[in-house]
């Protein structure tokens, strides 16, 4: 339940409740956090999406947590090595994604062009008052969606997650990423190997990330970065998945 363990009040400015919905929301968080540690006491084994997730579980439930990370089906995202153009933005367009900061970063870089690729209630807020060079196309279908990696220069991320596998979807395709230095990217990018980590999500560190990308954006060869997404690949996933059930189960 990370709304209810993780930066409350973040949650809470961005979705601009205050006053006395902001109290009644606080009071039932400190309700959900009573229920979720009575309710995880009798848990047997704890499997968590990445360190970053892992840690908040020691953190918060005093347990440690086995790390699995989420499978990409490789056959979904193959490899391209053709020309690629234009950067992309993949994700639900709410506030928390940061999208609104990443348009921004772009409104001062009217020679490159951003495709913003998904769906959300601020999609037309941003659409209206977006710049030219930044385009929406709405959902795609998984095949289109795919296209869209293969021949993007680059994605970018500035959300803060619990791991984000897109970037890794991306990277499946030879698809370097721009993404923020925190959270769970810090464990699906590496800085000047995989892409280019950013400190703060706000428009000019997105901006010089960016820019920092294309002076160096050579060295990002698809080989490499589809060979850093292998262990994410789904037959590494059902073997350890496998291990870990039956390992539950024998110790149960």
């Amino acid at each position: 339940m990370r709304y209810a363990w993780v930066d409350v009040e973040g949650y809470l400015q961005e979705h601009g409740v205050s006053g006395v919905k902001a109290a009644l929301v606080r009071w039932n968080m400190r309700r959900f956090r009573a229920w979720d540690l009575k309710t995880n006491a009798s848990i047997d084994r704890f499997v968590a999406n990445g360190r970053n997730v892992a840690d908040r579980i020691r953190e918060f439930y005093g347990h440690d947590a086995e790390v699995l990370h989420p499978p990409v089906d490789p056959q979904r995202f193959p490899m391209h090595t053709g020309a690629r153009s234009g950067f992309i933005s993949v994700s639900r367009i709410v506030p928390y994604k940061r999208i609104d900061r990443i348009i921004d970063a772009f409104r001062s870089m009217p020679d490159q062009t951003l495709t913003i690729i998904g769906e959300g209630p601020h999609r037309p807020q941003l659409q209206r008052s977006a710049p030219a060079n930044v385009h929406f196309t709405g959902h795609l279908s998984q095949a289109e969606l795919t296209t869209c990696f293969q021949h993007a220069k680059a994605l970018i991320c500035a959300a803060e997650e619990d791991l984000g596998l897109t970037p890794v979807e991306a990277q499946a395709c030879g698809t370097p990423v721009i993404a923020l230095d925190r959270g769970g990217y810090r464990e699906t990018v590496t800085d000047g190997v995989s892409g280019v980590l950013f400190g703060d999500p706000d428009p000019g560190s997105i901006r010089q990330a960016v820019q920092h990308f294309l002076r160096m954006d050579d060295r990002f060869s698809p080989e490499r970065l589809r060979a850093l997404a292998e262990p994410f690949f789904l037959q590494h996933f059902r073997a350890r998945m496998t291990t870990i059930v039956n390992g539950t189960m024998i110790h149960a």
